[in-house]
């Protein structure tokens, strides 16, 4: 329905299709040689689907891709820029003796909080952040799917700690804050290995030309030297520069 009142306001012409379960078989059955590699966003079914179905219409597509990424959209960016407020309020003693004591205890000992969902990973990530809030611990916290203390406890062998590899490390050494430096590390990495790649593939696939204008440099740099302010403006607002331009 999102979509249509879109269309509505915009004054669009609106399609819609409604996909079922065939349409998914179809779609995972093409993504080994379309993608050629092991490749985990399931997104890259509908992605898929989507362009099966413009194709019959149009041979070139916009994209938003990069919206997310350049704009802030994601919901732990809001969450990076909300927890990191309480733990810099926090004396940096107070918050190693607490990450500490926390060593000490075990997550699932804790009564009722242990019977929450996922509570002993955010119990020791956030015990990592205590420790060392740079904002690649933050990453980390929002993003992997294993802490090194669950890697460990899978493969039965001790591991080097887990790195967070930049393609491009100058890019976050000139940001201004902690938001630009996760925005950064998004679209230096997550944009060009995941979603560029996902929908780069799925239109190809069916001979449709994707177009990306939100990746245009002049944009993306302008962006950049925004105050945070616009990107975020609440804890849900997100995106709000792109949202109020829509208004």
């Amino acid at each position: 329905p999102f979509a249509k009142n879109i269309a509505n306001y915009l004054a669009t012409d609106h399609s819609e299709y409604y996909c079922n379960k065939e349409d998914v078989r179809q779609m995972t059955e093409m993504m080994p040689y379309h993608y050629d590699e092991p490749f985990g966003d399931s997104s890259c079914i509908p992605t898929m689907l989507i362009s099966k179905f413009a194709v019959k219409d149009v041979k070139v597509a916009l994209s938003a891709d990069a919206g997310d990424e350049v704009f802030s959209g994601y919901n732990y960016h809001s969450g990076i820029v909300e927890l990191n407020k309480y733990i810099e309020q926090s004396p940096k003693i107070l918050n190693s003796l607490i990450a500490n004591i926390m060593e000490w205890i075990k997550a699932e000992k804790i009564p009722f909080l242990n019977s929450t969902y996922n509570f002993k990973t955010r119990f020791e990530r956030l015990q990592l952040l205590l420790k060392d809030s740079n904002y690649l611990n933050y990453l980390k916290t929002y993003n992997l799917q294993f802490t090194d203390k669950d890697l460990k406890k899978l493969l039965k062998t001790d591991l080097p700690a887990s790195k967070i590899t930049l393609f491009d490390s100058e890019l976050t050494q000139e940001c201004k804050d902690l938001l630009s430096q996760v925005l950064a590390t998004d679209y230096s990495t997550f944009l060009v290995d995941d979603v560029l790649v996902k929908v780069d593939r799925a239109t190809m696939s069916f001979g449709l030309e994707g177009r990306e204008p939100l990746l245009d440099h002049r944009l993306i740099e302008w962006v950049s030297r925004l105050p945070n302010e616009l990107k975020i403006k609440k804890i849900k607002d997100k995106k709000y520069l792109l949202k109020k331009i829509t208004n």
